[in-house]
């Protein structure tokens, strides 16, 4: 279902895309990521909060998390049942060389 043009429309959109336009530090471990997020073909400014997660051998990890209104994309089926408000949470890694 998720897949489907109800929602992602994955076969004509196979890919979601951000793209940073600013890093604001917040603290020593956070920041605000702000930039443009594209999904199922429509870009809108979109805001992330980054907090580091930790630095070990050439790798770095961080927790980012944000809210983003499906509806602006297109998702808006089931709504108001299901809520328009998406949670990310995500832990991303990334590693020197």
């Amino acid at each position: 279902f998720l897949r489907s043009d109800a929602v992602f429309d994955a076969a004509n959109n196979p890919e979601i895309q951000f793209r940073s336009t600013s890093v604001t530090r917040t603290s020593d471990t956070t920041a605000l990521v702000s930039g443009r997020l594209t999904a199922r073909g429509k870009t809108f400014p979109e805001k992330f909060t980054a907090e580091l997660g930790g630095l070990k051998a050439g790798t770095i990890k961080f927790h980012v998390t944000g809210k983003v209104l499906r509806s602006r994309y297109g998702m808006d089926v089931g709504t108001p049942i299901y809520s328009n408000i998406v949670d990310f949470d995500m832990t991303l890694t990334g590693k020197r060389g």
